[in-house]
């Protein structure tokens, strides 16, 4: 009898509030459009200012989509009143996720 261990599995969480997931279900955005807030949840949620510095070239990598979808889906995020703009110096950008609850 083997008494190796099996390596764990890693496991990574995404939070989703309530809130968008009501967006979701109500189809006023899309599955993907609610990873990406998710995603950028929890990328902001270790910074000071809860600001996501990702570029779109980042997101669509992250979200396997193309920089152009990523592009229209901040857009409606932004639209929905889920994420602000803060600054963006050309270069650098600060997206903040908003939560209603």
């Amino acid at each position: 009898m083997s008494t190796e261990l099996k390596p764990k599995k890693q496991c990574q969480c995404w939070f989703v509030p309530a809130d968008v997931v009501h967006l979701f279900q109500d189809k006023k955005i899309s599955a993907l459009e609610t990873l990406l807030f998710s995603w950028m949840l929890m990328e902001s949620d270790s910074d000071p200012d809860g600001c996501c510095y990702a570029n779109n070239e980042r997101l669509a990598g992250e979200l396997n989509c193309s920089e152009v979808t990523v592009s229209n889906a901040l857009s409606k995020l932004k639209k929905t009143g889920l994420l602000r703009q803060v600054f963006f110096d050309g270069r650098v950008r600060c997206l903040q996720p908003i939560q209603t609850n």
